[in-house]
């Protein structure tokens, strides 16, 4: 994923991997913004295994951080320079001036050349792996969607990356309609396949 970050906005362009646009889109600098950002990658998602690097100007701020925490590649990229466009495979399209957010499958990418800056916060992603795995214990719902994950050949690390990525997607639901957690409004099908 690239991103063209500006103060007021971001104009965001989703690519497959042989470079064919998926979709182009300008979201507001806001929690709204966020979550239409996140919204229109999910509607481009294949599989969760796909891999999802986002290449942007920056390595800070509160949307670098909501990439980051969704577990997603976040690669600090200077615009202006090559210097880690070969490792996202967006330059191209770099270069003409347009940021693109690049889904790609998850194998090693060859041949990849210069140095990129790797957004994570390391604390950040620590808790919600313990959150997740905590989650496992103390809600139905939570331990279903990970059963389900390890049914479908999931490792335990995958499934619970994936439990705590549907958490943060959870607590920014919450967030958003100023509303308490509710287990069985979360887990809709643990709920069903209990009854």
């Amino acid at each position: 994923m690239g991103v063209d970050w500006a103060e007021d906005h971001h104009d965001v362009c989703v690519m497959a991997e042989d470079g064919t646009v998926l979709g182009k889109h300008r979201v507001p600098d806001s929690v709204a913004g966020i979550g239409e950002l996140h919204a229109l990658i999910a509607a481009h998602a294949v599989d969760d295994d796909d891999v999802v690097a986002v290449g942007i100007e920056i390595d800070r701020d509160l949307l670098v951080g909501s990439l980051v925490s969704a577990g997603y590649d976040v690669y600090a990229v200077n615009p202006m320079g090559s210097d880690g466009l070969a490792v996202l495979d967006i330059a191209p399209t770099l270069s003409s001036g347009e940021a693109c957010l690049v889904r790609r499958s998850p194998r090693p990418c060859a041949g990849a050349a210069g140095p990129a800056r790797f957004a994570r916060n390391r604390r950040l992603a620590d808790a919600c792996d313990q959150w997740a795995f905590c989650a496992l214990t103390k809600s139905p719902g939570a331990r279903h969607y990970y059963d389900e994950l390890r049914a479908r050949g999931k490792t335990h690390r995958q499934a619970l990356r994936q439990l705590a990525n549907r958490l943060v997607g959870l607590l920014h639901v919450c967030l958003e309609r100023d509303v308490l957690y509710d287990e069985l409004a979360a887990w809709p099908s643990a709920s069903a396949d209990a009854a």
